[in-house]
């Protein structure tokens, strides 16, 4: 059996699949992100908050979010589970104490429509002047704060598409019959008759020259 065709419908049905699994984490309109924090971001307290709470502009999947406020030692300061609030909104317990300096608020926020919002907020307590710049490490805070970042639904079902696929491609190569090079695949009646009739004279030549008693070898 030709490769080709077996092989165009394993490529058809992953076309299908593909766009039908990323349609349930498009919506059509901009990606969903942070809109407010509490702290604002490059803010100034004179007083440690006892939480940060962040609102963003889609509903929120809370199992699958995580929020990390860590001073710059890197130590992670949270005080018990995120926890949800109105409006989209996400507030996470702080115990900072006699904390004093700059202090980062690293999330990672995954939506109920499939996409994410990951980033970094920052603001300073006891000091009178605006946080200083720096670029922590996103990752690392959130480990700290015991984040696993786990595989999403729909990466799964990509990937598990990609691994049926590979798997149907070597199978049918497996399979495939070895072409001997120069043979036609099919061959027509009328080559068949042809070939019969070039073997019936190549015959009747060999047939007259054994029988030719001037023949010498």
């Amino acid at each position: 059996m030709p490769l080709g065709r077996p092989l165009g419908m394993v490529l058809a049905g992953l076309t299908l699949l593909v766009p039908a699994a990323c349609a349930g984490g498009t919506s059509g309109t901009q990606p969903a992100s942070i809109t407010t924090a509490n702290p604002p971001d490059q803010a100034s307290l004179p007083h440690a908050p006892e939480a940060v709470e962040l609102a963003f502009s889609a509903e929120v999947r809370l199992a699958d979010s995580h929020v990390a406020v860590a001073d710059d030692a890197g130590t992670v300061h949270n005080a018990g589970p995120l926890r949800p609030g109105p409006d989209h909104q996400l507030r996470q317990p702080v115990r900072l104490g006699d904390v004093t300096g700059d202090l980062t608020v690293a999330y990672h926020v995954e939506f109920t429509d499939g996409g994410e919002a990951r980033g970094v907020l920052r603001f300073s307590v006891g000091t009178g002047r605006p946080p200083a710049s720096a670029q922590p490490d996103v990752d690392a805070l959130l480990a700290e704060a015991g984040h696993v970042h786990n595989i999403d639904p729909l990466s799964g079902i990509l990937l598990a598409a990609n691994a049926l696929l590979v798997a149907g491609i070597c199978a049918l190569l497996m399979l495939r019959r070895p072409e001997r090079p120069g043979v036609a695949r099919y061959v027509t009646p009328w080559q068949t008759e042809r070939r019969r009739n070039e073997r019936r004279r190549l015959d009747e030549i060999l047939g007259r020259q054994d029988q030719d008693p001037h023949r010498t070898d």
